[in-house]
């Protein structure tokens, strides 16, 4: 479900937004959204790895927002630019496959309150668990 609002924000705010005043005002946000992400992932767990990934996640879509790529302004899309988020993703796929490994049982409880949680409760950082005090 969060994935499928974000799509459809993503493209209302392409398609209504002149270019690349769009592209750069979605992408800033999604970085933004990912570092305090990334903030709340290290503060309540303390897992390097997975925290690292967000980061990450958000310097691709940062250099996305610099170079006013927009998927639905082909013309506007260089290699440079998805070379780098391509190579983002799959580094930040791999921290968390890796992370995913080395804490299972953090893992395994993130992944229930993720399960456990709404929409709005992961929009505002809620399927996070506090796992702290278990590290």
């Amino acid at each position: 479900m969060f994935g499928l609002v974000s799509a459809v924000l993503m493209f209302s705010v392409l398609l209504i937004l002149p270019h690349p005043l769009g592209a750069r005002i979605f992408f800033s946000a999604e970085a933004l959204y990912l570092l305090w992400g990334a903030w709340l992932v290290w503060s309540r767990t303390r897992l390097a790895l997975a925290t690292g990934a967000l980061i990450i996640s958000a310097a691709g879509l940062s250099a996305f927002a610099f170079a006013g790529v927009s998927p639905v302004h082909p013309e506007s899309v260089r290699a440079a630019p998805l070379v780098g988020i391509f190579i983002a993703g799959a580094v930040a796929g791999a921290l968390m496959l890796v992370e995913s490994r080395r804490h299972p049982a953090e893992w395994a409880a993130w992944r229930r309150q993720t399960e456990q949680s709404t929409f709005w409760e992961m929009l505002r950082g809620g399927h996070i668990p506090n796992l702290k005090s278990k590290l």
